[in-house]
């Protein structure tokens, strides 16, 4: 089956060619707030950015979407040790998701003793 489409005839089970289309975010150009409950607090997109180009440039790779969003929040990307498998990173996350009530109390034991491990239950 067969239909006429300008000067060609196009099979009706034939798919038509593959187009990638690429779109650009404006996300990335305006201020978005960190959560609906801190409306005057900002992601700082530029910050990001800027972590991942200087940990590409250290490790000289091309970095895989896991990899851009830890290295995009390390504390110190110049100096910091990166080597897979073995080295901690210190992080500087914009906000931390908790599933329940237990988490965000222990977080907060730790924010208030100034504890820089974890308790051990």
């Amino acid at each position: 089956m067969q239909r006429f489409l300008g000067k060609k005839f196009i099979s009706a089970f034939s798919r038509p060619p593959c187009v990638r289309l690429f779109s650009t975010s404006h996300v990335a150009n305006s201020k978005v707030a960190v959560s609906q409950f801190e409306p005057d607090q900002f992601i700082d997109y530029d910050g990001i950015a800027s972590n991942v180009a200087v940990v590409k440039n250290r490790l000289k790779h091309p970095l895989t979407l896991a990899e851009k969003l830890l290295y995009g929040h390390l504390d110190a990307p110049k100096t910091q040790e990166i080597e897979r498998g073995t080295s901690y990173l210190r992080l500087r996350p914009d906000r931390v998701a908790m599933q329940d009530a237990t988490a965000q109390t222990e977080r907060g034991s730790q924010c208030s003793c100034k504890s820089a491990t974890a308790r051990q239950s």
